[in-house]
């Protein structure tokens, strides 16, 4: 999905390793209609055949995504680096 517009879902902060994972949730027309999709589908991902936990919307593949879309293109992950404060 190029040029589309993305709205932040939630952000995980990983002090250990400086990083914060985020999710984002696509917004243009096409994203509308999925999201129109998954609820008719109840909750399940259209780009599924089956419909069990593992094609839940969030599914599983994208749960355990480290960065990149989801296979439907509707939600984002991607990782940011925490900026070092260098208060001296």
């Amino acid at each position: 999905m190029s040029n589309v517009n993305w709205e932040l879902i939630s952000s995980n902060v990983n002090i250990n390793n400086g990083k914060i994972t985020i999710i984002e949730k696509a917004l243009d027309t096409l994203a509308k209609d999925i999201e129109k999709t998954i609820i008719e589908n109840g909750g399940y991902c259209p780009c599924s055949r089956y419909r069990t936990n593992d094609t839940k919307c969030h599914c599983k593949e994208f749960r355990e995504l480290l960065i990149g879309e989801c296979n439907c293109g509707l939600y984002r992950k991607r990782i940011d680096h925490l900026e070092k404060n260098n208060d001296s």
